[in-house]
């Protein structure tokens, strides 16, 4: 599974990179993933501090198909990748990162659109899916984590093999 992410998020930085080169984002410094593990421990596995340390995905914006289309909107859900300082203040600081936390998930990107519900990674599944959890739907992590989110991804290689880039 590791090994199909890895290879997945670096097909995707090819086929960004091939739209243009201001789409690619940046790879996490060691200071950045040492923060990492200060913070998160063992709650975040050490492939994904591996993953943003090898491949430029900090600050790219990819996109999953999250919701049925409409005449409006093509149910698209953007996710930009967070650095390292953002997904310990949106898990450690923020709603609903904080609750949400001690059930595996750990915030991984937020909405560039403009919307206020960031992305999560529940990473205690062996296929890690990515889900967009609602900032306002509850303080009660049983509540939020069944009533508050909407599956973005199945899995982690799933997102990036499929993923659309935001141009």
């Amino acid at each position: 599974m590791i090994k199909t992410i890895f290879q997945e998020a670096n097909a995707f930085t090819v086929r960004a990179k091939r739209l243009g080169q201001s789409l690619i984002g940046r790879t996490a410094t060691s200071e950045e993933i040492a923060l990492l593990h200060t913070n998160f421990g063992r709650r975040l596995p050490d492939w994904y501090g591996s993953l943003i340390a090898k491949v430029p995905l900090i600050h790219m914006e990819i996109g999953g198909q999250a919701f049925k289309p409409k005449e409006d909107f093509d149910g698209t859900a953007y996710v930009d990748i967070y650095q390292p300082r953002d997904m310990i203040y949106e898990s450690f600081k923020a709603y609903p990162g904080i609750p949400i936390l001690e059930h595996g998930y750990v915030c991984i990107g937020g909405d560039p659109i403009g919307s206020v519900d960031p992305y999560f990674v529940h990473f205690e599944s062996n296929h890690p899916a990515i889900y967009q959890i609602f900032h306002d739907a509850d303080d009660n992590p049983e509540q939020i984590l069944k009533y508050g989110k909407v599956q973005v991804a199945a899995s982690l290689d799933d997102f990036f093999k499929k993923g659309i880039v935001l141009e």
